[in-house]
């Protein structure tokens, strides 16, 4: 039983050494405002990682600054990825928005090189005053289907999807699978639609998330772990 133990314990931490060591693809991380779902408006925003109109000196994080998009709204927004959340083997977005004034805005973030099948899920936990509404979904598509333009939003599979939410607080989740059937490595794209009606302020972060796979190696031996140890009492008896 000693040997057995010993040999799930080198196993676990084996794997576990593997996937915390795994090293992070390129990226190309872009973050878009827009007046229309396809962002092809004048007066759009686009913003790469590390490029002209980033706030922000950190990689896999973009800091879009105020804008004047959608009528009068103005949007503030910090988008996340890797490295600072997330890595190519554990997606990871994020949008913290600000939109305030009347009118619509799409916001965008995507990058590329990630890897792996998931099940992902999106949150988008905020508030807002006066009369608006909100909705958030993510695509997923080929390694370079987000490069230059946000046209992926109308041409990327839909991975999921959340219902228009009019309350307050918000309160939205969804869910899908990622998978590499359409190419690995293979790129994500995260929106947030906000409509603004009356005068007021938008608020909060929407958020892609998927299990830690060390977590759930370590989850997947424990229990292989006590499978085996069952069988073998059920044996000595």
């Amino acid at each position: 039983m000693r040997r057995m133990t010993s040999g799930l314990l080198a196993a676990t931490m084996a794997l576990a050494f593997v996937a915390m060591t795994s090293t992070k693809a390129d990226a190309s991380m872009i973050a878009w405002i827009c007046a229309d779902v396809n962002c092809n408006q004048v007066g759009d925003v686009s913003i790469t990682d590390g490029g002209a109109g980033d706030g922000s000196v950190l990689a896999g994080r973009i800091s879009t600054g105020d804008q004047v998009v959608g009528g009068l709204t103005v949007v503030s927004t910090v988008d996340q990825s890797k490295p600072q959340i997330g890595s190519a083997t554990s997606p990871a977005l994020d949008i913290n928005y600000n939109a305030t004034g009347t009118g619509e805005v799409w916001l965008y973030v995507s990058d590329t090189d990630f890897l792996g099948l998931h099940s992902a899920s999106v949150t988008n936990d905020g508030n807002f005053t006066g009369t608006a509404s909100i909705s958030t979904n993510l695509f997923q598509g080929l390694n370079n289907a987000v490069n230059g333009n946000v046209l992926g939003s109308a041409t990327m599979p839909l991975i999921c999807a959340t219902a228009t939410d009019s309350t307050t607080p918000v309160a939205e989740t969804c869910s899908g699978i990622l998978s590499a059937n359409g190419g690995s490595p293979y790129s994500l794209l995260m929106g947030i639609h906000i409509t603004r009606l009356s005068a007021g302020t938008s608020t909060g972060d929407a958020l892609l998330t998927v299990p830690e796979p060390v977590s759930m190696t370590l989850f997947g031996l424990g229990m292989l772990g006590t499978g085996l140890y069952g069988r073998r009492r059920r044996a000595v008896r």
